[in-house]
């Protein structure tokens, strides 16, 4: 049951595949997965069981199999807008189900193969991000947001008082601009130019142009023009969730990751459509470990359901209120350091939050 589980993701893009080849308002199913996951996920509560499969070797098949259904939902909406006779209300359907497909399964998949050593892996990791238009997000977050969690320095960990909207907007250029400047140090090391043919940030360029015009020859422009409006609503949707999982979290720079550092979204079905991404604390310790050997942190910052989070932060006043300033306040008293919480009234005077500081830590692990 164990294994059966990670193809929960891939169940959900077959769902949306059909309802694409069959369009009219089947062209809805690929995002109906999403309003049926945020409709049952929250009452499912916290599962904090660890994982135990029988076949480690075939751990990554779904995980492959997720990034390589990605791109086939894409070539399929091209061919079915190209045939014609497809309505605005299929039109919107599709995009909205290539929208939220294109988040999962298909980052957390492509997270589990970019982090692994074997490099043919790690290079399908990065290239078949396709579908949120990102072929070179691994770079940044391998040696940038592991590396800075939590600090200044990392633009995936929103600043207190940042609305979704707001961290959206800045980290799609943060991100870009962050991966630009690893890759130019990196090669201007080897002697090389950043647009030299031999590093990722042209690769990641052609990568994205070649498949737009696969999507052109196989949909003509009105195919392709849908496909790739679905990988811009992916693109938007997946720095929209990546919000939750580190909001207004603090780290001193110069004292070591902890558990602390990462919000837990523990309830069931998103560990399983999501690889264990929400499961990440140790992750964030050794990210070599596999994604199901990962141990729910049960004493960790917990979170609510990431669909809750989701639908509370697209109305700030709710998300603040609700949600971020009661586990923060928490956080602040009873997991960060002395020097973090130093930081973190500096943060929410800068937020024009309240000064609750003046409690003692419990503790700080």
């Amino acid at each position: 049951m164990d294994h059966l589980r990670y193809f929960a993701g891939l169940a959900m893009q077959l769902v949306g595949l059909a309802g694409i080849l069959a369009g009219g308002i089947w062209a809805w199913s690929g995002f109906g997965t999403l309003l049926l996951l945020a409709a049952i996920d929250p009452l499912l509560g916290v599962d904090l069981r660890t994982r135990r499969l029988a076949a480690p070797r075939l751990a990554l098949l779904p995980a492959y199999l997720s990034v390589f259904m990605g791109v086939i939902l894409l070539l399929a909406v091209a061919w079915k807008v190209g045939q014609g006779n497809v309505g605005g209300l299929a039109i919107a359907g599709m995009v909205l189900s290539l929208g939220w497909l294109g988040v999962v399964p298909i980052v957390p998949a492509a997270h589990e193969l970019y982090h692994a050593r074997n490099p043919i892996t790690r290079a399908l990791g990065l290239y078949l991000q396709l579908p949120y238009m990102d072929c070179s997000r691994g770079v940044a977050h391998m040696l940038g947001h592991h590396l800075y969690v939590g600090t200044r320095k990392d633009p995936d960990t929103p600043i207190r008082g940042e609305t979704v909207y707001g961290f959206v907007a800045r980290v799609m250029v943060d991100n870009y601009r962050e991966f630009y400047g690893i890759e130019k140090a990196s090669q201007a090391k080897r002697g090389q130019s950043v647009w030299s043919w031999r590093g990722i940030f042209p690769r990641a360029i052609a990568a994205y142009a070649v498949f737009a015009l696969v999507l052109l020859a196989v949909g003509g422009l009105a195919g392709a023009a849908v496909a790739i409006g679905g990988t811009m609503v992916s693109r938007l949707w997946v720095e929209a969730f990546n919000y939750f999982q580190h909001y207004g979290l603090i780290r001193v720079e110069s004292e070591p990751i902890a558990r602390r550092h990462v919000w837990n979204h523990l309830s069931p079905l998103v560990r399983a459509a999501g690889f264990e991404i929400t499961n990440h604390a140790e992750h964030h310790l050794d990210p070599s470990i596999p994604y199901y050997k990962l141990v729910p942190d049960a004493g960790g910052p917990q979170m609510p359901s990431i669909f809750l989070c989701f639908l509370a932060a697209l109305v700030p006043p709710v998300w603040f209120r609700s949600i971020a300033l009661p586990r923060l306040e928490h956080w602040d008293r009873h997991f960060a350091s002395p020097a973090e919480r130093e930081l973190a009234r500096e943060a929410n005077r800068r937020a024009g939050w309240p000064d609750w500081s003046t409690a003692s830590a419990e503790t700080a692990s």
